[in-house]
């Protein structure tokens, strides 16, 4: 059918008219008709196997294609900082390459000094607490809360430790050479180091500052 046949039959439709009836009576549609090139015969045609894997087939064809373009203008861009943090010793551009050096410099530094003043925090609450300051380091954990926690759980088990410990040396005290004239021996100030640096050496858990 021709444009200039197509907009005669067009101007002869009111313009209530119904477009599909007049085209119905064409040679194109009647032809189409006659080959079962319908929408019904369409939808019967979907239900058959072949057919409906064959429409499968370009819809992935589609998806590909789309999935395909979507990576080359997309996907560099999605991963590119994930993999200057992960993985800097592939970035190619030098100037990309130097950026990031830096950036890994800029946050060790950083954790550096956040884990200098949070030890100087602890330390600080240590002393409040009596405990020996030589541990504290061995305690710190991802903040200031964490570090005052942990710090409290071992004074608690080192004051019981000296606790027992003293009182053990009490109980079974009389004078021998060795001994001082509480009866207790000249070296149990060493035992009693060593015993908390037993309890210091224990696993806490991961250190947040490896």
């Amino acid at each position: 059918m021709k444009k200039s046949e197509l907009i005669n039959l067009l101007n002869d439709i009111a313009d209530d008219g119904s477009i599909d009836e007049v085209l119905q009576n064409t040679d194109l549609v009647k032809g189409f008709i006659a080959n079962g090139l319908t929408l019904d015969a369409f939808k019967g045609k979907a239900s058959e196997k072949e057919f409906k894997a064959y429409i499968d087939s370009l819809n992935d064809k589609h998806f590909e294609k789309a999935l395909k373009t979507w990576k080359d203008n997309n996907l560099e861009k999605e991963f590119e900082p994930w993999i200057k943090e992960k993985y800097p010793d592939l970035i190619k551009d030098p100037v990309q390459k130097q950026i990031a050096e830096l950036q890994a410099q800029l946050e060790k530094e950083k954790a550096a000094s956040a884990r200098k003043d949070l030890l100087a925090q602890a330390i600080s609450y240590a002393n409040e607490k009596k405990i020996p300051s030589q541990f504290v380091e061995r305690f710190l954990g991802e903040d200031l809360e964490k570090t005052k926690a942990a710090l409290d759980e071992f004074n608690t088990v080192y004051s019981k430790s000296l606790e027992s410990l003293v009182d053990e040396r009490i109980k079974s005290s009389s004078f021998n050479p060795g001994m001082n004239s509480k009866g207790l021996d000249n070296n149990f100030g060493k035992q009693m180091a060593e015993k908390m640096n037993n309890v210091s050496n224990e696993p806490k858990g991961p250190n947040p500052w490896a």
